[in-house]
């Protein structure tokens, strides 16, 4: 009878060892192929880009930079937004306060003409790489030190609150004394998670951040918050930077800024009466006059106030950025939207004649610090009746100025010798024979001795000069009612003509609207008395 067959401990350890051995030797293997092979990759990579080396690509990078800034100031312009000299001071400054400096391989100028372009034209950053032959990593890194050191100008580049002056001469802000500019909120479009868009969802259905801004009368912003999602409210984004200590809006007692009715009437905010019309579209060519204290002030308000829109829109204009969203985060698309205000302002206070802002009014100033003073500024955004008295207040002293005076340099209308008030001011219309020529009528349309006067004629008997009227001009345009001497035909009235300016032609109006819903009520009547037979 056989045994049965058993190895040993020690054999068994031998095979182990064997086992262990030929492991080693294929994982080694393995790494000397893996090895070889990731030298040839680098090798084959180096072959191909050697023809693209740094020393290579100097020549055309400097024959780049040459063309942007160094040509003309219309390749600037278009390419950068600023013209040469303004490019050239935005350089030093970053390099004095912002701590900009040269890098290894790129430049100061060239660092910022690659910030600047991909503001101006919202260019991504394989796209900025090519034309300036750097990698996208060079890109990247040197957009982030730019917008770091322009944000580090935001001391400089705020100009300093100036009321309008009592002796202010502008049409535009004359009847505005103590007023420190316009205020108002616009929405720039963000890309965010999808976890954040509804908060950044606006009403419109599109995801932007409400940017709260107020510019000056030279449309240099004073102030700007964004970071807001699109779902605030304009009251509440204003109500939180007033609220805020350090970076937030100060405005001083008894100035206050012109805004619209997103906004409370409340002190430091004056906005215009609800319910009356607005807008400049409104009061356009054929639209009717003012007829009272309220229209007159609202006018005036939407005119004054229309800087702030007018502003929005050359800063959409000038930096591409702005008009859709970019792809960074959304911390840093807030800080670019930042510096494109800052650069707005810079732009502003260095270009004298911006092909963009060449239809604005203002000329540009001196930028310098804003003056902290504490225990000065509001607090608090609640409409109050104080402040709707101050508004009725200027409203009435407006209309009775516009009442009171009919032209530019300050001549009284002649009161009418009915004692009705101040007598109205019409112009003859181009078909009658004195086309063109100013007269004055009785308020009330009342046919009596000295119901009308030619202005001229008028002037000239009380020893002055003729004007130059600006205001009440109401055309008429038949022969049939020509304006004729008063001394022929005095106490005419004229009647009514159609331009839809005068007290006549509003009468005429009304009084058609009446004879119109009679007849309409009369027919509806006889129609159902009919059906009723």
């Amino acid at each position: 009878m056989t045994r049965p067959f058993s190895l040993s401990t020690t054999v068994y350890i031998m095979l182990e060892d064997i086992f262990n051995l030929f492991h080693l030797q294929s994982i080694i293997i393995l790494y000397f192929y893996l090895k070889r092979r990731r030298h040839m990759r680098r090798h084959h990579r180096q072959l191909l880009i050697r023809r693209y080396s740094i020393i290579d690509r100097i020549p055309l990078q400097v024959r780049h930079m040459s063309r942007l800034v160094s040509v003309s100031d219309v390749d600037c312009l278009s390419n950068l937004r600023m013209n040469r000299n303004t490019f050239g001071r935005l350089c030093i400054l970053l390099r004095d306060v912002g701590g900009l400096r040269n890098g290894r391989f790129v430049m100061l100028e060239e660092q910022v003409a690659i910030f600047l372009g991909i503001l101006a034209h919202h260019k991504k950053n394989c796209i900025v790489g090519f034309n300036f032959l750097r990698s996208g990593e060079t890109i990247s890194h040197y957009v982030h030190l730019v917008l770091r050191a322009i944000l580090k100008l935001h001391p400089l580049l705020i100009p300093k609150l100036e009321p309008v002056p009592n002796g202010c001469t502008d049409p535009r802000w004359k009847h505005f004394q103590g007023c420190i500019g316009t205020l108002d909120g616009t929405y720039i479009n963000v890309l965010v998670s999808n976890v954040d868009k509804p908060r950044y969802r606006t009403r419109k259905g599109q995801i932007s951040t409400n940017t709260l801004a107020a510019c000056d009368r030279n449309m240099r912003f004073l102030y700007f918050l964004p970071g807001w999602e699109g779902s605030a409210g304009d009251s509440r984004v204003l109500r939180d930077a007033i609220n805020r200590e350090e970076d937030g809006l100060h405005v001083p007692r008894g100035n206050y800024f012109l805004c619209d009715n997103g906004y409370a009437n409340s002190e430091g905010f004056l906005t215009p009466y609800k319910g009356v019309r607005y807008h400049l579209k409104e009061w356009g060519v054929g639209a009717q006059r003012p007829q009272n204290a309220r229209e007159l002030f609202n006018l005036r308000h939407t005119r004054a106030r229309n800087i702030i829109e007018r502003a929005f829109a050359v800063l959409k204009m000038r930096w591409g950025v702005l008009r859709s969203a970019t792809f960074y985060p959304i911390k840093i698309q807030i800080r670019m939207i930042m510096a494109c205000f800052l650069l707005h302002n810079f732009i502003r206070g260095e270009m004298a004649n911006d092909p963009l802002e060449q239809a604005m009014d203002g000329d540009s100033q001196n930028i310098v610090e804003e003056e902290e003073h504490e225990g000065e500024f509001i607090d608090q955004v609640e409409p109050t009746s104080a402040w709707n008295n101050m508004r009725d207040e200027l409203a009435n002293s407006m209309w009775f100025h516009v009442m009171s005076a009919s032209t530019d340099d300050g001549d009284l209308i002649p009161e009418c010798a009915c004692g009705r008030g101040n007598m109205r001011l019409f112009c003859a219309g181009k078909d009658a024979t004195h086309s063109g020529r100013y007269f004055y009528k009785c308020p009330a349309n009342a046919k009596h001795p000295n119901s009308f006067l030619w202005c001229d004629e008028y002037h000239r008997d009380k020893g002055g000069r003729t004007p130059t009227f600006v205001l009440n001009q109401c055309y008429q345009p038949t022969k049939k009612d020509e304006a004729v001497d008063s001394g022929k035909k005095k106490g005419k009235v004229f009647p009514s003509h159609g331009c839809g300016l005068c007290g006549l032609c509003h009468d005429e109006i009304r009084m058609n609207f009446i004879l119109a819903l009679t007849g309409l009520v009369l027919l509806l009547l006889g129609i159902i008395i009919g059906k009723l037979m």
